[in-house]
């Protein structure tokens, strides 16, 4: 249809065009169509009204925000998906780290663990809110922190965030900026600066629940960081129980079995029994094992329990080689 003979046609249902914009007619005053446009009228004066509010008075509230855009990270993470295919060796140590020799599994693993930034990036937006207060004062929080800016409006719709105070300042803290690309019902949309790149963040209104969701996405955080850590750690036992310098590696690869304890002393079998914990780091509190294991290039003392820490193989030793000291 032709922009005349979208006129001609709206003119005959109440519409006429003037100056541009289309207006009542009065051909067509009263009846149900007259009511429909002075009801379309009033609405457009609501909004006009609703769109006349500055920028400043609807930025301030406290938003959730909703989802990361990051059109950089996007690209680094299929570049990155692209050099796994090139691997064609894989070292002791990441094979010993992820588990498995196997090429084809390796490269499923890495790939899988680069497409994880979307799920975190999901995860950080549920722990992410911001607030804008009338006097100038923005707080942002992720997870358990949180962070004070100074925050202005320069132009039409630029927002600054700066170091609230001379001590922000001093430990490095910078002026971040961003367009307010669009604000609205409940709703609005931020592009940040990130030097070369750029970032957007969308955000809405916050809600209790949302203080439910973040909650839980922490306990989450918390609970696979662990996991990570204990991952590490039977990792680097593994490690250390293949090198030479430690005297007893079958007490973390299988279970052990009286008959060939039998042959060790007693001292022989104190020290195999609490080399299990000297690989995890463990303190030791008696003045004879403490010298003992200085002495190996390996230990690192750091914890004073890891009984957490120990594999089941690892448990059913020290069960076994203690009922035999």
């Amino acid at each position: 249809m032709s922009c005349s003979e979208s006129i001609s046609n709206n003119s005959k249902v109440g519409l006429i065009a003037e100056n541009g914009k289309f207006v009542s007619n009065p051909q067509f005053d009263g009846g149900p169509i007259d009511y429909g446009l002075k009801i379309l009228v009033g609405l457009t004066q609501y909004y006009s009204i609703e769109t006349g509010i500055s920028i400043e008075e609807r930025i301030i509230r406290k938003w959730q925000v909703e989802s990361f855009e990051s059109p950089a990270a996007d690209s680094m993470a299929q570049v990155r998906i692209k050099a796994v295919d090139t691997i064609t060796i894989v070292d002791n140590a990441i094979a010993a780290y992820l588990g498995t020799h196997n090429l084809d599994s390796i490269k499923a693993i890495l790939k899988s663990k680069i497409e994880d930034y979307k799920e975190q990036q999901k995860d950080m937006a549920a722990m992410t809110s911001l607030v804008f207060f009338k006097n100038g004062l923005a707080v942002f929080y992720s997870g358990p922190q949180s962070d004070t800016s100074k925050w202005f409006i320069v132009g039409k719709n630029k927002l600054v965030l700066a170091p609230y105070n001379d001590a922000q300042r001093r430990a490095g803290a910078k002026v971040d900026t961003a367009i307010i690309e669009s604000i609205g019902s409940g709703k609005v949309r931020l592009k940040i600066n990130q030097g070369k790149n750029f970032m957007y963040t969308n955000m809405r209104t916050f809600t209790k629940d949302d203080s439910v969701k973040a909650n839980e996405v922490l306990q989450k955080q918390q609970q696979l960081m662990q996991a990570q850590v204990n991952r590490n750690q039977r990792v680097q036992s593994n490690a250390m129980a293949n090198s030479p310098s430690v005297r007893f590696p079958n007490t973390s690869e299988r279970l052990l079995t009286k008959r060939e304890l039998s042959r060790y002393s007693r001292w022989e079998l104190k020290i195999m029994r609490n080399e299990i914990f000297a690989k995890y780091g463990y303190i030791f509190k008696s003045e004879d094992l403490r010298n003992y294991f200085n002495k190996q290039s390996w230990y690192k003392p750091r914890y004073s329990d890891v009984s957490d820490k120990l594999t089941a193989i690892e448990k059913e030793n020290v069960a076994t080689i203690k009922s035999m000291e």
